[in-house]
């Protein structure tokens, strides 16, 4: 497998919001089908395989630099079906707030 690590932001540089976090592809058939049949009610296509799900690590949001500047890190743990967020944690101008 090629390295699942990944950067996605959004497109507006005022409204930031950056996610970091590792993917993978959706294998789950009754999955696929809600995926595919929530596109096709938005977009009416259905785009099909593949489709990946971004597992966060850390997202980083802001519409007003530096004042609202918040950094929200999930903390992984594992469950019967694969890996959870199990817990969070946001800091906002440098101060650690437990959620």
């Amino acid at each position: 497998m090629a390295n699942p690590n990944v950067v996605a932001h959004t497109e507006s540089g005022e409204d930031v919001v950056i996610l970091e976090g590792v993917v993978e592809e959706v294998t789950d058939p009754v999955l696929q089908e809600r995926i595919d049949d929530a596109d096709e009610a938005k977009y009416r296509i259905r785009l099909g395989r593949p489709v990946w799900v971004l597992k966060p690590r850390v997202v980083h949001a802001w519409s007003r630099f530096p004042a609202d500047a918040t950094r929200w890190v999930f903390r992984q743990s594992r469950s019967e079906k694969g890996t959870t967020v199990s817990k969070e944690e946001a800091v906002i101008l440098g101060k650690s707030k437990q959620s």
